[in-house]
């Protein structure tokens, strides 16, 4: 089945529970200093593509090794994809929160010692 993060996410209703609202925010907070934000955005798009390309290959594997999975087999596969949807959608949540603190009023802030960076227009 499809998670439910997937499912849901209209314009009308803001949720952190949505996939859709994830990347709105993620791709509106990016905007306010696109030519700095992208690098990051880029990075945990890498990150998560990356992870999920190789949970893929796992699975086909897990797959290949049984001419007919069970149904528990099935069962416990579902639940790696649903897991790497949630982290998709945590991810999204988390690198927004992150891309707020870092560019924050229109600096750059990267902790300890580098905050308000004046770095001019994107």
């Amino acid at each position: 089945d499809i998670p439910a993060s997937f499912r849901s996410g209209h314009h009308s209703e803001f949720s952190r529970g949505s996939a859709f609202w994830g990347a709105c925010v993620v791709h509106n907070i990016a905007n306010l200093k696109w030519s700095y934000a992208i690098g990051d955005v880029e990075s945990m798009q890498n990150e998560l593509e990356s992870s999920s390309i190789q949970m893929v290959a796992d699975m086909d594997k897990r797959c290949s090794q049984n001419s007919l999975p069970s149904t528990a087999s099935l069962a416990s596969m579902e639940v790696v994809y649903v897991e790497n949807a949630k982290r998709v959608v945590d991810s999204m949540w988390s690198v927004s929160d992150q891309l707020l603190f870092k560019y924050a009023s229109g600096f750059v802030n990267e902790n300890p010692d580098k905050m308000s960076q004046m770095v001019g227009y994107p």
